[in-house]
Parts: C-alpha cells; sequence; structure tokens
C-alpha cells in the first residue's frame, strides 16, 4: 500500500535556489524618495512661511522623540513614562549653559544632549533593578524628582522659569550670515536654524536606528525583546544592550529638548518636564503607527499632527479622544496603522529583518496541491527532544523531514537531564559518535550520586538515599540491562547534540518559524505557519505531521486529541545560578540535595529542591509557589535571598543567570494520533520532572515511530502500520504520567516523619525535626520513620522498571498466543528482560570470531527488522534473504553459535533468548521483539511472511 504522494526528488520537483536578502525594492524605491524629501524639507525655510517652518519644526522633533522611545519600547523592552526627564533636562541644561556660562547656543545644543546623557546613568542605576510596570512607575517618578528639583533652582528662576537672553539668540553661530546672504530677519534666521539642527537630529537618527538594527546588536535587541531569558543563554548581554540603548535614547531626548526650547526662548519647569507633550504624546504617536517599526512613528507623527490642528480646540475632549483612539488601535490593530499597511501590501521601507528568498518548490503532476510555500514527507513541529530526535532518526533512515521551532535557537535552560539506558541505546543506534558526544558531555553515574535531604546544602544532613543505579545491587542491575550507562545530560546539551545529528543527516530545520494551524486530507496536511523573520504566513504541505511542540500543544489541540488529567496543579519557580560549592558537596555527589528549611516563606512547608547542573559550580533551584496566586516576580535580589537560604551561606555570591516559572501538570493523551497527524513528547505527556521521565519518553516516542513513518513514506509498510504508535505509546504515557504525579504524594511520608504536618509554626516545626536527636522511644520510632520514608523514594529515584519494563501490545507485534510472562520482582523497581513478543529484545554480550564484543542490541535496530537464530536455523535465515527482495526491505540476519559470526562464550544469551537454537527471534528496528518461534519451522518462508505482512500491513 503507498500514501499516494510521490517522495520529493530532483527529478519531480523544481529546484529552488534560496538567498537571504535584507533590502527590498520598495525600499530602495523609497531610500531615494526620502533623500529627496530631506533635500526638500532643508530649503523649507527659503520657500514656505514661518508658520510653516516652525510646523514642520514641531513634527521633526516629536518624529525624533517618538523615534527614541520606540527604540527602546519596541525594541528593548523598557516601556518608560518619564522620557519627559530627559526633555527637561536637555532644556534646562542648554538655559544653564547659555545663562550661566555664556555658551552659544548652538554648541550647548550637543553639549545639553551629552548632560542629559549624564543624568541618565545615576537613573539608570534605580530604574534597571527595576521590572515590566514597576520599570514605567519608576521612570515617572524619576522624572518627578528632576521636575521639581529643578523647581528649586532659582538661579533659572525656579518655578516660574526663565528666557533666553536676546542677544545670545540674537547673535549665536550662524545668523550673521543667514541675515547677510539671504536678507533673514534675525527672529526668522533662529527659527531657521533651529529647524536645520531639528532636521539633522530626525535624519540622524533614523538612519542611526536602522543601521543599529540591522547589525548584530539589533539582532541581540531582538532577541531581549522576544525572551529575554532566551536571549542571555544565548551569549546576548541583555542589560549591557539595554543600557546602551537607554543613553542614546537620553542623549537624542535631551538634545530634542534644548531644540525645543531654543525656538521657544522660555522654559519653566512644569512646561519642560510635560508628561503630556512629551510622553504621552510620543506614546500615541508610536501606538498609532506602530511599535516596533521605523516606518510606524513617521505615519503616526503626520497622523497626530493632522489630528492635534484639527481637534485641539476642543479641550479635554480631544485628548479624551486621543485616547480612544489608542485603545482601539490597540485592541483592533496591535501592530498599528503601519502594521495593517504592511500585511495588506508586504511593504518594508525600513527592512532590518533577514527574509528568505528564493523559487518556490513545485510539485509536478505527481505530487500534491500545488500553491503551497514549500512541500515535504514529514513536517516536525518542535525541536525539542522529541522533535529533533525524530528528526534525526528519519535523516539516518534516508528521509529529509523539515523541523520548525517558533524561537532562534535551542534550550535556554538545562530543563531535562536525567538520561536512562533505553534512551541510550537510542543514541547509540544513531551512532557511536552520538552516543560518545552524550558521554562527552554529561556527568556519568558515579557523580549522580546519593540523593541527600538536609536543612541546608552545607547545614545538617538528615538522610540520604544510593539513587540513579548507585546501589551496588542496583549497579548490577542496570549493568547486566544494558550496553548504555545512566547519566545526567542536561537538556541544553541534549537537544543541540540531536538537532545537530539530524541537520547534518539531511533533516531541513527553520528557525523563528510558528505553528498556527493544519488541515489534513486524505493526501497530506497541510500547514499554516508563520515566519517570525518577514511577518508573512507560509503554508507547508506534508505527508505527515507531528507534533513536538511541548506541554501547550496546539497540533494537539488542534488534531482533536483526547486527554486525562489535570494541568496546573501546582507552580513552581526555577533560578538558574552559578557558585562555587564544591566544599559543600564533593564529598557526597548527586545531582539533587533536598532541602527541608520550617519556615520558609515561600514553597509551603518550606522544601526547596537544589540541583546541580554542571559538577560543582552551576545550579538549577527548584522552588514552590502557590498556583492560585500569580506566578512571583523574581528578581535578582530575590533569587540571592533564596539561593543563600537554601545553600545555607549567607556571604555566597551567586552569579543569577535566568529565573523562570512553571506550572506543573498531571496530564496524559488517550489519543496520540488522528490520520496523518502524531503527537509526542511533552504535547502528550504532561507531568512533573519526578522521577526524570520526560526526555526519556520524549526521544523514545521517536524511536517508535520514526522507523514506521519511514517504512511507510518509501512505499513498504502500508498505513495501518501507523496504527500501532497509538497502541503501544499511550499506554506509556499514562504511566510517566501517573507515577510521576505519584512520587510527588510519596514526599508525605518524609514531612510526616519529621513532624512539618502537625504544625505551621516555624518554631514547633523545628523542634518537631529535632526531636529526632533525643534519646527516647518515641525518638526512635522517629528515627525508623524517616529512614523509612527515604527510604521509600526508591520508587522515584531508581525505578529501573518503570524506565526500562515496556511491552507493547498491537497490530505490530504478533503474539501467537503466547502468555505473558509474570514479573518475579517488583515491576517498577526492576527491569525484567524476556523474548516475550512485545518486549525490548534482552541485551547480552556477544563475542565476534576476531574478537570484537557486542550487544545483543547492536545486531538489532538501525532502521531495519532484524532475524536472530542459532544453529539450526538456516531455514530462518534463507527466508529472511527471499523476503527482503520479495517485499522490497532489507532484514539483517544473524545466526549466533559456535563457529559462527557472533558466538555465545558466556551462555548468556541462551538463558536469554527463551528459545531453543533452531528457533528465531524477530526484531523490530526499535529492538522490540516483533514475534518469536521456539524451533525451527515446516515452511520458515510462509511464516515469516505471514507475520511480517501482518506487521507492515501488507
Amino acid at each position: 500500500m503507498t500514501t499516494g504522494f510521490e517522495t520529493m526528488t530532483p527529478e519531480n520537483h523544481a529546484a529552488a535556489d534560496w538567498k537571504i536578502e535584507t533590502r527590498t525594492r520598495i525600499a530602495r524605491i523609497f531610500g531615494i524618495v526620502a533623500l529627496a524629501a530631506v533635500i526638500a524639507l532643508a530649503a523649507a525655510p527659503f520657500i514656505v512661511s514661518r508658520g510653516v517652518a516652525q510646523d514642520l519644526f514641531y513634527i521633526l522633533t516629536m518624529l525624533t522623540l517618538a523615534q527614541s522611545w520606540n527604540l527602546l519600547a519596541g525594541y528593548a523592552g523598557l516601556i518608560s513614562v518619564g522620557q519627559q526627564l530627559f526633555v527637561g533636562c536637555g532644556a534646562y541644561a542648554l538655559f544653564g549653559l547659555v545663562i550661566l556660562l555664556g555658551l552659544d547656543p548652538i554648541l550647548a545644543v550637543p553639549l545639553a544632549g551629552l548632560l542629559a546623557m549624564l543624568i541618565a546613568v545615576p537613573t539608570a542605576f534605580f530604574a534597571f533593578r527595576l521590572y515590566g510596570p514597576y520599570f514605567a512607575i519608576g521612570t515617572w517618578v524619576i522624572a518627578e524628582v528632576g521636575r521639581l528639583l529643578l523647581a528649586q533652582w532659582k538661579t533659572l528662576g525656579g518655578g516660574t522659569g526663565t528666557s533666553l537672553p536676546r542677544d545670545a539668540v540674537r547673535d549665536m553661530f550662524g545668523i550673521s550670515a543667514l541675515v547677510d546672504w539671504f536678507g533673514m530677519r534675525p527672529p526668522a534666521a533662529a527659527d531657521a536654524l533651529a529647524y536645520w539642527l531639528a532636521l539633522a537630529s530626525a535624519a540622524l537618527t533614523i538612519s542611526f536606528i536602522y543601521k543599529l538594527l540591522r547589525s548584530k546588536h539589533g539582532l541581540g535587541l531582538a532577541a531581549v525583546r522576544d525572551n529575554e531569558t532566551a536571549a542571555r543563554a544565548l551569549g546576548v548581554d541583555a542589560r549591557r544592550l539595554k543600557t546602551l540603548v537607554y543613553l542614546f535614547v537620553a542623549f537624542v531626548t535631551g538634545i530634542v529638548g534644548a531644540l525645543i526650547y531654543l525656538q521657544k526662548a522660555r522654559i519653566s519647569p512644569d512646561a519642560a518636564f510635560s508628561l503630556t507633550d512629551w510622553t504621552a504624546y510620543v506614546i500615541f504617536i508610536v501606538v498609532i503607527g506602530g511599535i516596533g517599526t521605523i516606518e510606524g512613528p513617521i505615519l503616526g507623527v503626520l497622523v497626530f499632527f493632522v489630528l492635534q490642528n484639527a481637534f485641539s480646540s476642543y479641550g479635554s475632549w480631544y485628548l479624551l479622544a486621543l485616547g480612544t483612539l489608542a485603545i482601539i488601535t490597540m485592541l483592533f490593530a496591535p501592530r498599528g496603522l503601519w502594521g495593517l499597511i504592511s500585511d495588506r501590501t508586504g511593504w518594508e521601507l525600513f527592512p532590518v529583518r533577514r527574509i528568505l528568498r528564493g523559487e518556490t518548490v513545485r510539485h509536478d503532476d505527481k505530487g500534491g496541491p500545488n500553491g503551497c510555500d514549500i512541500i515535504t514527507d514529514v513536517l516536525i513541529i518542535g525541536t525539542g527532544p522529541a522533535g529533533s530526535a525524530t528528526a534525526a532518526l528519519l535523516a539516518t533512515y534516508g528521509l529529509e523531514p523539515l523541523v520548525i521551532n517558533r524561537y532562534r535557537w535551542l534550550a535556554n535552560t538545562p530543563r531535562a537531564h536525567i538520561t536512562n539506558q533505553r534512551t541510550m541505546e537510542v543514541l547509540r543506534d544513531l551512532g557511536r559518535d552520538v552516543e560518545d558526544e552524550a558521554y562527552l558531555f554529561a556527568t556519568e553515574q558515579d557523580l549522580m550520586g546519593q540523593n541527600v535531604f538536609c536543612t541546608a546544602v552545607a547545614g545538617e544532613e538528615i538522610g540520604r538515599m544510593q539513587s540513579w543505579g548507585n546501589h551496588p545491587l542496583s549497579r548490577a542491575e542496570h549493568i547486566l540491562s544494558s550496553p548504555g550507562r545512566m547519566n545526567d545530560l542536561p537538556q541544553t546539551y541534549m537537544e543541540p547534540l540531536l538537532f545537530k545529528t539530524a541537520c547534518s543527516r539531511g533533516a531541513q530545520p527553520r528557525m523563528s518559524t510558528e505553528y498556527r494551524s493544519h488541515v489534513q486530507d486524505a493526501e497530506g496536511v497541510t500547514t499554516t505557519c508563520f515566519d517570525r523573520l518577514t511577518g508573512k504566513e507560509l503554508t507547508i504541505r506534508s505527508k505527515f505531521l507531528i507534533g513536538a511542540d511541548g506541554g501547550n500543544s496546539k497540533v494537539a489541540e488542534h488534531a482533536g486529541l483526547t486527554f486525562e488529567g489535570k494541568m496546573g496543579v501546582a507552580g513552581s519557580m526555577n533560578i538558574l545560578f552559578e557558585a562555587d560549592l564544591s566544599r559543600y558537596v564533593a564529598h557526597r555527589p548527586s545531582v539533587l540535595y533536598w532541602v527541608l528549611q520550617p519556615g520558609a516563606d515561600v514553597g509551603g512547608i518550606g522544601m526547596g529542591l537544589v540541583r546541580m547542573v554542571r559538577p560543582w559550580n552551576e545550579w538549577l533551584i527548584v522552588w514552590g509557589y502557590d498556583i492560585n496566586q500569580p506566578a512571583p516576580q523574581v528578581d535578582d535580589a530575590f533569587a540571592t535571598k533564596v539561593v543563600r537560604e537554601l545553600v545555607g551561606v549567607q556571604e555566597i555570591e551567586p552569579k543569577i543567570k535566568s529565573v523562570s516559572t512553571w506550572t506543573v501538570n498531571n496530564m496524559y493523551a488517550t489519543t496520540m494520533s488522528n490520520g496523518r497527524v502524531f503527537c509526542m513528547g511533552d504535547a502528550t505527556h504532561r507531568h512533573p520532572p519526578s522521577n526524570g521521565l520526560g526526555s526519556n519518553t520524549s526521544i523514545q516516542d521517536g524511536f517508535n515511530l520514526a522507523w514506521k513513518l519511514a517504512m511507510v513514506l518509501k512505499g513498504q509498510a502500508g498505513m495501518g502500520l501507523l496504527d500501532s504508535y497509538q497502541a503501544e505509546r499511550a499506554p506509556v504515557a499514562k504511566q510517566i504520567v501517573t507515577r510521576a504525579n505519584k512520587s510527588i504524594e510519596e514526599f508525605g511520608p518524609i514531612f510526616k516523619s519529621l513532624g512539618l504536618l502537625d504544625s505551621v509554626d516555624p518554631v514547633k516545626m523545628q523542634q518537631n525535626m529535632d526531636a529526632r536527636c533525643d534519646d527516647t522511644a518515641d525518638a526512635e520510632l522517629q528515627r525508623s520513620a524517616i529512614r523509612a520514608a527515604i527510604a521509600h523514594k526508591v520508587y522515584e529515584f531508581d525505578a529501573h522498571g518503570v524506565e526500562m519494563n515496556h511491552r507493547y501490545a498491537s497490530n505490530a507485534i504478533v503474539k501467537d498466543g503466547q502468555p505473558e510472562p509474570a514479573f518475579a520482582r517488583d515491576a517498577e523497581l526492576h527491569f525484567q528482560q524476556t523474548t516475550w513478543p512485545g518486549a525490548r529484545l534482552p541485551h547480552v554480550w556477544l563475542f565476534g570470531t576476531n574478537g570484537e564484543k557486542v550487544s545483543s542490541l547492536d545486531l538489532t535496530g538501525h532502521g531495519v527488522f532484524t532475524v536472530l537464530t542459532g544453529i539450526g536455523g538456516d531455514g530462518w535465515i534463507s527466508a529472511a534473504k527471499a523476503l527482503s527482495k520479495e517485499l522490497g526491505i532489507t532484514i539483517a540476519a544473524h545466526k549466533i553459535g559456535p563457529r559462527q559470526t557472533w558466538q555465545d562464550l558466556t551462555g548468556d544469551w541462551a538463558r536469554a533468548r527463551e528459545i531453543r537454537d533452531s528457533g528465531l527471534l524477530l526484531v523490530r528496528p526499535d529492538h522490540h521483539v516483533a514475534w518469536r518461534a521456539d524451533e525451527a519451522a515446516s515452511e520458515p518462508e510462509a511464516e515469516l511472511r505471514r507475520v511480517l505482512k501482518t506487521i507492515l500491513d501488507r
């Protein structure tokens, strides 16, 4: 059975010639028009009346103020309502330099800008410690302080203000030349000089902002605006960039303030520091025109000038009308008037984004519908562990999936980190180079150590448990179970490794591309995306769509997948920091230090987690908050306080790298696919990080689905094979979500044994904890309860069975009535190897005739089916060869035994295989046993054909 699509090849698709552009044709035309306009404006004082020139002066100064505020808010994310501070300071600086020092006003103008920038330095010290609305309010308060202080400066008129000396204005540089050469009157000449300076300021400001936004610093600003935490993770110095923008805006605004009051020749504190004139009107201009664009303030200032001249006589009603218009614009045209124009025309007069240009790839008559921007076999939404792993696997199997990410780059915080053996087997299947690189960057199993329960990292230790396979008995089970070793590999390392592997092997990546919606039909899926670089929508046609877009998956929502459980059952905050804690932890290595502090002001009863990210100088604190309250605003000061409390060292000076909040979820998908749309990873299993199952299960979702998609796309299997994904992975999603949330509940006995649930009084809680040290019968019972409660956490921190005991039941498994073997021990704690169809093939070491040593898993996988047999299994080997040719699939075949390529010298394979020498194990590309026969069959080819056709839906 085929899918109805032809695979994309150079023969049936037009070639694409792509390149990155930053200029557009309309921008080049506008550049010529703008240059002509500047020349015409420069001549205005000679050809228009003085009144018109003054109107143009007002437009130019307001335009410069608007561009400056737009740079601050639209690109640096600093919403200020205190820009009047720099207008007033620049104006008063001009008056002071002219009146007190006798400087020429023309020379005083740029100096006024410099003085305003100097004043910005101490104000930035205070303002930059505020965030969001607090920053906005803080800038207004600082501006009011400036107004009140200058109102006390009696030399410059105090609260009533003062005027510029007539002779200073009359004799300033350039006046006499204009009077002599062009016959201007001195007042008109003074106005002309101020006008030309305003024109120069506007032109230079716009040019500078345009050049800045096209530079690497502009990319950094855009990154800061979109996601400051992510920008910092990518190496952008957000504070430095924002500070430089703040100082530049102060300089330009100071110059404009000096020019405005040079032209007015009179100043007062209330006028110079007017919130309405120099900030409210400016915000209106930017909002109406379009925030975050250079074109917006240009259009906005023209609209504002027209409205002001037409309706300013209506007094307060005029102001109400402006406010109403601004609100309507924000509600129905959040990108302003220019956004509406740009959306309709595609114009960018000042293009600062990188634009992908090229020939649209087209299907020929055999393909799907025309009109889509991009056509591919598989579209993957999301580049997290699930998306990147699936892309890497598909690319390894010879496909070229398209994988998109709404952000510029990959994980910016080390969220997931525990990497279990099954995941390392997937990386091993991708190639030893991938596996080796993972181990290179991972913290090894020995250093994952023992979970420590303490009053602080440097404080008193309450107890520990050997975890992550580090107990000698558990370590033995781990060694016997897999060729892979458990480790701690933060997502900031795992995700780039998988993504790099995918791209290097043929996957097509596309960043800054946001999924919007999809529609599927019998032949494929048409997905609408938003290109965040060009600001335009694009459509992608694919045969299959994979939603790996996280816990708030839009793909899952639009596909109509069904879920059970609840989102947002608890709140947590993360604090990522650097500090050398080796003196407190190196002697007792652990990934997790659980801190219990009665009376802590956040986190319920006061339990926090200090997680090692890199030994022993990078850490992540996880700290709870009340989900029924708004998420806390965590600044550096608060984060530092929490770090000091949990570490237990008040002198520590941590480097806070990032803070973030997230919610604990308890939800799993009961359906993981709908037609040609499949979801995986956090999109389908949404749970707390307990047990370290998140990224592991996500990667294993991809391992289950990728080979099936590859075989369907290559025409080797029918669509029915894909039904097995839902049947096999949905039970896993339910299992891990249930287990992870149950693990949270299992902290209760620890709290109870310490007496932390008996009171909310911190003093009493501490007394209850201290009681365990008494020489009493009750204290002895308490100590026993504490030990038992901590030991029970083995179900979270060493649940080997939860990680490895996945046994599938689907149409891609042929059991032939063979009963499932019962678990001899606790199925959550202990992995039980079996070759029962549906289980993962047992791992044992086999030995080659040349001395090479391989795992039994190494003989399987890599995107193909494998036949494993022994002496007496020649019929199975011959059948595999014949059916490989007949069905058009690769079937690897290995005979294990004496004098064979692979030998069972230790006898471990004979004990693990659960069949006779002449029997057969048919292993799927994901290492799971698809079928087994205890002994040779009379018609091995017919038997194997029956099984393969059933599995492959042929």
